[in-house]
Parts: structure tokens; C-alpha cells; sequence
């Protein structure tokens, strides 16, 4: 169990957790109630889609946390001992109440502070459901550190293709379709800049893919915020035209030229 953001900041709003199994789950078998939650509650608990599907089961689940109005203290999100089961019906033996090495990250705890202003920018982490060279099209993921009042499509960079059925799956993770440009063999490449969107307490995110200048002070360069894709959708067959220099009956060395229709690699 652990923060999507990766922070070790006080959760002073909603904040996404990251569920990840050891194996595929039952989706049947894990809901929101077998979550423990102190200093506030869990809420929209999804499947991560580029971890599995519903027949094969899940490796990943992302969930809100949405602490106590008006409060200060130590929150925490943790799983016990029997609470789902994998997609052989065994049950979960670790539990964050035992004691073992197995069993410390069963819950993640971090201060609340919901008294003092949300002051902290959202982060974005883009990710793909396939592997390996882009030959057709391929679902794009975008998680959301909290959930966001206006991300939208336009806010993404695409070179090397385009973006298309743009979806908002829960409150803090998008999904959206990348076609690569035809005939190409470039790399394609998809981000989300610094000053982009914004969380529900107006502040705007501060990652981004380049450490090129933006209008936004203190951006921070990272990795995750920058998908790139070999791309290969050439499938025209190259041609190759064979000529000379000088014409008529050849009576010593001439020149013959091979023109190729595109660059090769093994002529």
C-alpha cells in the first residue's frame, strides 16, 4: 500500500493510494470495505486497466483517501490478513497488525493536517498498456496524484501521432487513445508540462517533461511525466531503380546508379 505520489508531505486533501498485488486478484474479492482507513475515508476504488482485466484479475488498484474536515493528526491506510484472494481463491496471509518484514508494507501512515491550506501541487505519471514497438494503436494512461477541477486532452503534448477517445476512468486517472502517424518509424512522444491542471485548492502542478523555461516558477523536471514509443507503421515495400550514366553501346567503365525509393538498412 503506498501513496501514488510518492510524497512524504502531510495529506491536507484527497490523495490517492496505490494498491499492488503480488499476483493477479479476484476483483470479486476486494472492495472498498476491506480497506482500513484512519483519519479519513476510502473512496472510489478502481482497477488499474493496464494491470489486468476482469477475466484475468488485477495487479493494481488505485483508491482516494479523503481526510477528516477540519482535523490534524496521523492518517493510514492498511489491508489485515484474509481480505481478497487471488484467482485461485487463496486468500491474503499478510496483515499490517503482524510482525514481519512481509507485513510493513501492508499499510502506508501519514500526518493529516485539514485545518491549514492545500498547498501542495498535484503530480502527473503517464503510462501505457502495451510493451514494446507501437505498430497500431495503443491506450495512453494519465494517474493524477488528486483528483484535478480541469485536466483535459489539451493539455497533453503529442508529437509522432495523435490522441483520441479521452476518458476520465475515476477522479484522478484519464485514459486516452494514441494513433502513431502512418508510415513512420520515428519515436512518438507524449506529455503533460509543468502549469498544466490544477487540484481542487487552485494550485497548479509543478512537473514537467523538460527543463526547458515555463511561465511556472519552481518546475520540477520528471521522468514520468514524458512517455516515449518506438514507432514502426511502415509497411510500404521499397522500390529500387537501376540506371546509367551516358547512353548508347558501352565501350569502357560507366557508372551505373541504384536509387533507392527510401533509405535502407542492409543494401
Amino acid at each position: 500500500v503506498t501513496r501514488t505520489s510518492g510524497a512524504a508531505s502531510t495529506v491536507t486533501g484527497d490523495e490517492s493510494i496505490t494498491f499492488t498485488f503480488s499476483e493477479a486478484i479476484n476483483p470479486a474479492s476486494f472492495d472498498s470495505t476491506d480497506i482500513d482507513a484512519v483519519g479519513g475515508t476510502i473512496g472510489n476504488l478502481q482497477p488499474d486497466p493496464s494491470s489486468g482485466t476482469a477475466a484475468t484479475g488485477y495487479t493494481r488498484y488505485t483508491a482516494t483517501f479523503t481526510p477528516t474536515a477540519n482535523s490534524s493528526g496521523t492518517g493510514s491506510v492498511g489491508i489485515l490478513a484474509t481480505k481478497f484472494t487471488d484467482m485461485a481463491g487463496n486468500a491474503n496471509a499478510d496483515s499490517y497488525t503482524l510482525t514481519g518484514a512481509e507485513n510493513t508494507n501492508n499499510q502506508v501512515s501519514f500526518a493529516v493536517n485539514t485545518s491549514a491550506p492545500d498547498t501542495t501541487p498535484p503530480t502527473i505519471a503517464i503510462t501505457r498498456a502495451g510493451a514494446g514497438t507501437v505498430t497500431g494503436t495503443e491506450t495512453i494512461y494519465f494517474t493524477l496524484s488528486e483528483a484535478s477541477t480541469d485536466f483535459t486532452q489539451a493539455d497533453v503534448d503529442v508529437s509522432g501521432g495523435s490522441l483520441s477517445n479521452w476518458t476520465q476512468v475515476s477522479p484522478s486517472l484519464y485514459s486516452a487513445t494514441f494513433t502513431p502517424a502512418a508510415n513512420s518509424t520515428a519515436t512518438a512522444t507524449i506529455g503533460v508540462a509543468a502549469g498544466k491542471f490544477k487540484d481542487a485548492a487552485n494550485n497548479l502542478n509543478l512537473d514537467t517533461y523538460s527543463g526547458a523555461p515555463t511561465p511556472v516558477s519552481g518546475q520540477v523536471v520528471e521522468a514520468n511525466n514524458q512517455l516515449s514509443l518506438n514507432v514502426n507503421t511502415d509497411t510500404t515495400a521499397p522500390t529500387i531503380i537501376v540506371g546509367r550514366t551516358g547512353s548508347g553501346t558501352v565501350t569502357g567503365p560507366i557508372t551505373v546508379t541504384f536509387t533507392l525509393s527510401e533509405a535502407s538498412t542492409d543494401f
